[in-house]
């Protein structure tokens, strides 16, 4: 366990390794409930854990340090409510070079049409969605985790039930998600009117 700065605790138990591809989860704080930033390699190993009840921004910068010494691994932060805050943190404040980012929408005739913001957007059917997933690769054995924490989180948590997910489990499930993303396509580059680079991250496909 290390603490970074007051009011963030780091939880690591595997260290970075050169040449590794790591994904995190970052569940922002909606008021009240701790951010957590999660970072999974590619072999489904829950490597580190950020969390603490702090400034969104503060916390989002805590996490773009974690992000950038685990091999500036893909973040997916959940954009919904004061989530939006920690995109524009990490993309506009930070500049981090990987932050998830859906496709273009084409129509038709393959012309594109709209791009969504960065970050991830939560809807009720993706987090159904990524609930599945999560569980299948529980159980399959492809995700490992030495947090207490976290399971003592899952073995609690009833998705059926209308409590609110663990933030844990939400990062968890955000993280998920940025493993399914290939890696040889995952990432590409924008140009932003400031000539600035940022990497943004193609999905499979839409969910």
């Amino acid at each position: 366990t290390q603490t970074p700065r007051p009011g963030v605790k780091l939880d690591i138990w595997t260290r970075p390794s050169p040449g590794q591809r790591y994904v995190g989860g970052l569940d922002p704080s909606s008021g009240g409930d701790q951010a957590v930033f999660l970072v999974v390699d590619a072999r489904g190993r829950h490597v580190a854990t950020l969390r603490g009840r702090t400034d969104p921004t503060y916390f989002t910068l805590e996490a773009c340090r974690v992000g950038s010494m685990y091999n500036q691994a893909l973040m997916m932060i959940e954009r919904n409510g004061m989530g939006e805050s920690a995109v524009q943190t990490a993309v506009r404040v930070v500049g981090y070079p990987y932050v998830y980012r859906p496709p273009w929408k084409h129509s038709q005739s393959g012309q594109p049409l709209t791009r969504e913001p960065f970050g991830v957007w939560m809807t009720d059917t993706l987090k159904e969605n990524l609930q599945a997933r999560t569980m299948r690769l529980i159980h399959e054995g492809a995700l490992d985790t030495r947090s207490v924490s976290l399971i003592t989180a899952l073995m609690g948590y009833d998705p059926q039930s209308n409590q609110h997910t663990p933030d844990e489990i939400s990062a968890l499930y955000l993280a998920v998600m940025g493993l399914e993303q290939p890696q040889a396509t995952a990432i590409s580059r924008l140009r932003r009117a400031d000539s600035r680079q940022v990497a943004v991250a193609q999905p499979l496909g839409e969910y």
